[in-house]
């Protein structure tokens, strides 16, 4: 068995330990090989008792790992707004990012902490700003069917027309990934039911091909054009038939739903 000392207490929630750790000297500067702190397991688990008492002890607020995560994106990612709230009232960087280009505001819309989203927004945290791959957090909490967190960003301002690098918007995420809540909350702020992604890929299409039949029936009775094709030509009926649902797929092809 490993010997406990500070990080391990912080890992487990140990207050009275990570305390007696403390009291002997531990520094609550150490990290991992990775760059983690204490500091950051406790945001994480979302421990404000243990957050508070190594800030108090002075735990950088600013640290962070090889991969650029701080206590406060730690916290986000894992929707803990106590913990996040604290780090906020001791200077944590709302504009921080990792090296993916994830912001503590991507990371709350994404895990649906829709009262941190807005704190964060609150701080001046930048609604548009992008990941590596362009998405933004309307996009992310579109795709994790985060409904409240959705209408709130789209309350203050997020461009619902936004595509990420494949050309792929809110609603297109939402589509592919069967959120009907989310998809029709974005058609009713302006979503092109018709849109199509770089490759050709619509909503319906999208839906068809990763097999979410309830989300393809929505968007027909929407009004989805069911006769869209991608870029290669491929159709509803053929999406499905790939999705793995042939009789769903010849249904679809004598149109029967």
């Amino acid at each position: 068995m490993k010997k406990m000392n500070l990080m391990s207490a912080c890992k487990k929630a140990h207050v009275e330990l990570a305390e007696e750790f403390l009291a002997a000297g531990a520094n609550v500067h150490e990290t991992t090989r990775k760059g983690k702190t204490a500091l950051m397991y406790a945001a994480r688990g979302g421990h404000p008792k243990l957050v508070s008492l190594l800030l108090e002890h002075g735990a950088d607020v600013h640290a962070q790992t090889l991969s650029g995560k701080t206590p406060l994106l730690y916290a986000c990612s894992a929707g803990q707004e106590g913990a996040a709230t604290l780090l906020l009232e001791h200077g944590a960087s709302v504009q921080v990012h990792t090296a993916e280009g994830r912001t503590p505001l991507m990371e709350a819309a994404r895990s649906g902490a829709t009262g941190l989203v807005e704190a964060l927004l609150n701080r001046g945290a930048e609604p548009e700003a992008r990941d590596a791959l362009g998405a933004t957090a309307l996009m992310l909490a579109a795709r994790k069917g985060r409904w409240g967190t959705v209408q709130l960003l789209l309350k203050r301002g997020a461009q619902v027309q936004a595509q990420d690098v494949l050309g792929r918007t809110a609603f297109l995420h939402a589509a592919s990934k069967g959120r009907r809540d989310v998809a029709s909350l974005l058609l009713r702020h302006g979503a092109q039911l018709n849109e199509a992604d770089k490759e050709g890929y619509t909503a319906l299409l999208l839906a068809a091909l990763r097999g979410k039949r309830r989300m393809v029936e929505f968007l027909l009775s929407c009004g989805a054009n069911p006769d869209a094709r991608n870029h290669a030509g491929a159709g509803l009926a053929e999406l499905a038939r790939l999705s793995g649902h042939p009789q769903w797929a010849e249904m679809l092809r004598q149109g029967k739903l």
